[in-house]
């Protein structure tokens, strides 16, 4: 009698420690795509600052959209890829761009440029 005792308390600390394991795997699971999207998120935000950087510092002079490709060139070079929208108006002293770029979802950002 004692040993079915101590082999159904064995089977019942197993199914419980599955139970627990199963839970912790889909846990980790989720925390990992989780923070994977976050991380493609802040790499397309860093792509959208580090345009507007580049084009504060070097002005807007050759800027070309090309709306087939999605790409966006400066100097006749690569400077954004997977533009969806590129808009650029300017005034005698401000320079006013919306621009969206689409890598797995849509980022959408307004920049204030000074001439």
């Amino acid at each position: 009698m004692k040993k079915s005792l101590i082999l159904l308390e064995l089977i019942v600390s197993i199914l419980i420690l599955s139970i627990v394991a199963i839970y912790a795997l889909k846990f980790t699971n989720s925390l990992y795509h989780q923070n994977m999207k976050n991380l493609n998120l802040n790499f397309a935000k860093l792509d959208l600052e580090s345009t507007q950087v580049y084009l504060e510092q070097n002005g807007l002079d050759n800027i070309i959209f090309h709306s087939s490709t999605r790409k966006l060139y400066a100097n006749n070079q690569l400077l954004l890829e997977d533009v969806s929208t590129f808009n650029l108006t300017s005034t005698n002293t401000l320079h006013s761009i919306d621009i969206c770029i689409n890598k797995n979802y849509e980022i959408c950002q307004k920049w204030i440029i000074k001439k």
